[in-house]
């Protein structure tokens, strides 16, 4: 593993109110990565921390292990991350770091089935999860507010994947001309170069949600939508976007368990240890 790298284990789960994302990422780390040194961040496990407030289940929680997973990699200060989670709002706290470390000159590629831009009052469920990049860009406030001090601009955001989208998140997208890619592209590396390079940013950041894949290639997620992207075609992908850019973070999400060692899984860890 490259020196200048923090791999982070963030098993946050309270923004999807399932525990299954903690176990996931748990398994991970048992897996995976148990040769290696990683940074962990303390999660609860108490379901009494689930309260809504700001029109979010669990704010305070979630708040507190936001702001403890910043200053843990603020202390790491690596110039690459790989972080591991947890439910997909745990990569707030990453994504906040990389956009901080490399003054705003940062594409986010947001690989997901789902759009996860719905503000705390578009929210149906009022689950965090479904509102992180919202929350990047400062819309969840006064939530968030002493956390998210330097907002990421929607213009920063690639979306690939997203197949079963809320109308608040639709609009968001289309109001914002943030590039949405389908999962099923006949010209994914192309389609997905092209866009990042349009939004004129120099280092690169990665959230991969694994419900961005088709099901029927990969079933282990907690939310899975079909009609996803191939399994065989992640991995270039993956290749292609470190070749033609600086890739300066990873972040794996929404992992359910299976108790086993997986292909695709091992494949990703791989190249999240390596890039």
């Amino acid at each position: 593993m490259p020196k200048d790298k923090t791999i982070l284990i963030n098993a946050q789960w309270q923004g999807g109110a399932d525990r299954i994302a903690h176990r996931g990422a748990s398994e991970i780390k048992r897996l995976y990565l148990d040769d290696i040194e990683t940074a962990c961040v303390a999660i609860s496990e108490d379901e009494s921390e689930l309260a809504l407030k700001h029109g979010i289940i669990g704010c305070d929680v979630i708040e507190r292990q936001t702001k403890e997973a910043l200053a843990r990699l603020r202390r790491e200060n690596g110039a690459r991350l790989f972080t591991v989670g947890g439910s997909c709002d745990a990569d707030v706290a990453s994504v906040l770091y990389a956009n901080e470390r490399y003054q705003g000159d940062l594409a986010v590629l947001w690989m997901d089935a789902h759009g996860d831009c719905n503000a705390p009052s578009e929210s149906r469920t009022h689950l965090f999860y479904g509102m992180p990049v919202r929350a990047l860009v400062g819309d969840c406030r006064p939530a968030f507010a002493q956390i998210v001090e330097h907002p990421l601009k929607p213009a920063q955001f690639i979306h690939l994947g997203g197949r079963d989208l809320d109308e608040a998140e639709k609009r968001f997208i289309e109001e914002n001309r943030i590039p949405l890619i389908p999962a099923r592209s006949t010209a994914l590396i192309e389609e997905t170069v092209s866009a990042i390079r349009r939004s004129g940013r120099k280092h690169l950041y990665i959230h991969l949600d694994l419900d961005v894949l088709d099901p029927c290639d990969f079933p282990h997620t907690p939310v899975p939508v079909r009609g996803g992207v191939l399994a065989d075609a992640l991995l270039p992908l993956l290749h292609a976007l470190h070749k033609a850019f600086n890739l300066v973070g990873l972040g794996l999400y929404e992992y359910r368990g299976c108790g086993a060692l997986t292909d695709i899984i091992g494949r990703i860890v791989e190249f999240g240890r390596r890039f």
